[in-house]
């Protein structure tokens, strides 16, 4: 008989948990311009309809936050109707449209692109500023400078806001050497 009423107990603590478990009733995304809705669902996995789970909009938090797409991140979480409304409010990172290298001579510009790529920094037009990869490629150029012999030279990244923070202007700096040689690479818009 006690057997009974504790599985009797547990079956209808169960059912409660079933008949609570929310679903999510709607996703909305707000503050984004250039990163469409579409873009912008293909990296979160929750879905309206499904049942909400905080493990799932944690991972979608973090899928968002590794595409260097946006400078911050919030999720508002509220209950509607029939579950929860999921608003992601985002701030987007501006995008780079200039990129300008101040070298010294007998340093190739191509050569610093290579390293770059290879530490999977590389920094060029029509990509989103992230403040932390800049400093990253700041330490991975100025340790390929010193594989060179140039053992004085400091690397600056300097960031020019061109649109009220939505387009930068990025300019990379080695300084302390005589006769920089400049090479610009620019698009108009």
């Amino acid at each position: 008989m006690y057997l009974k009423k504790q599985l009797t107990i547990v079956i209808l603590s169960l059912c409660c948990l079933l008949l609570s478990a929310e679903e999510i009733e709607k996703v909305l995304i707000e503050g984004n311009q250039r990163v469409s809705a579409e873009t912008f669902k293909f990296y979160i996995k929750s879905r309206e309809g499904q049942e909400f789970s905080e493990e799932r909009l944690l991972r979608d938090f973090q899928s968002l936050w590794q595409t260097g797409f946006f400078a911050d991140i919030k999720i508002d979480l509220t209950n509607g109707q029939t579950g929860k409304i999921i608003k992601f409010i985002v701030q987007e990172n501006p995008l780079i449209v200039e990129v300008e290298f101040k070298v010294k001579k007998g340093v190739k510009e191509a050569d610093i692109k290579s390293k770059l790529q290879e530490a999977n920094l590389s920094v060029v037009q029509f990509s989103y500023l992230n403040q932390a990869k800049l400093k990253k490629a700041e330490k991975v150029i100025y340790e390929f400078l010193r594989s060179k012999g140039f053992e004085n030279a400091n690397v600056k990244i300097e960031v020019t806001d061109l649109t009220n923070g939505k387009k930068v202007a990025l300019e990379i700096v080695i300084l302390n050497f005589p006769g920089l040689k400049r090479a610009i690479f620019r698009r108009d818009f």
